[in-house]
């Protein structure tokens, strides 16, 4: 009885943790996606996006749509108990996309994006191991 109390209380503790962590990557990917989806571009060329014009305005808007449907994918399921299984695939999918981005942080030479890379690779990383192995779904 005593261990499975121990056990409970447990995943009680890494629930609460992958929630914090997850809410940051969500306000974090939330943040991006909305700037990426309303900022006029002008404003985007002057600032981390260097690479922002007319002629890729659709790419720029679709990601940043795309980064606020993963702000609400890692939070939504959990918080109505409906999806539940989509949270890891979503960390997972982030995970991929990051490694991606820092693959081509790699070859433009851009040292200072790939500790942020690394980090969220990480930390959305952790998130779907603490999903799928420490938390039940």
């Amino acid at each position: 009885m005593a261990t499975q109390t121990l056990t409970a209380g447990s995943e009680r503790g890494w629930d609460g943790v992958l929630w914090v962590v997850q809410a940051g990557l969500a306000g974090m990917f939330g943040v991006a996606g909305t700037v990426r989806a309303f900022e006029p571009i002008s404003s985007l060329r002057e600032g981390r996006l260097h690479w922002a014009d007319a002629s890729n305005e659709w790419w720029l808007r679709g990601s940043g749509y795309a980064l606020m449907f993963v702000a609400l994918a890692l939070l939504l399921p959990g918080l109505i108990k409906l999806g539940e299984r989509l949270v890891p695939m979503v960390a997972t999918a982030m995970t991929l996309a990051c490694v991606v981005s820092l693959a081509g942080h790699l070859i433009h030479r851009m040292p200072e994006r790939i500790v942020e890379d690394v980090f969220i690779a990480a930390t959305c990383g952790f998130v779907a191991w603490g999903r799928v192995f420490k938390t039940r779904v």
